[in-house]
């Protein structure tokens, strides 16, 4: 975790250790407020989760013949 205070001095250090593939928690008062993490890693999540949710529905279809 890391201050937000402390995220703004250090922000292109942070970047980098998320493109390498951390999550950072931001807090503010010692209370998580944001995270910090590559947005490719997003994208990957989102692109698995719509082939998952395709290959259930061809797996309902074809239970159903």
């Amino acid at each position: 975790m890391v201050a937000i205070t402390d995220a703004k001095k250090r922000l292109d250090e942070l970047i980098d250790l998320a493109i390498a593939g951390e999550e950072i928690i931001i807090t503010r008062w010692g209370k998580p407020v944001g995270k910090l993490r590559a947005f490719r890693q997003v994208q990957t999540l989102q692109n698995a989760s719509e082939e998952f949710l395709a290959e259930l529905e061809r797996s309902v279809r074809d239970y159903d013949r």
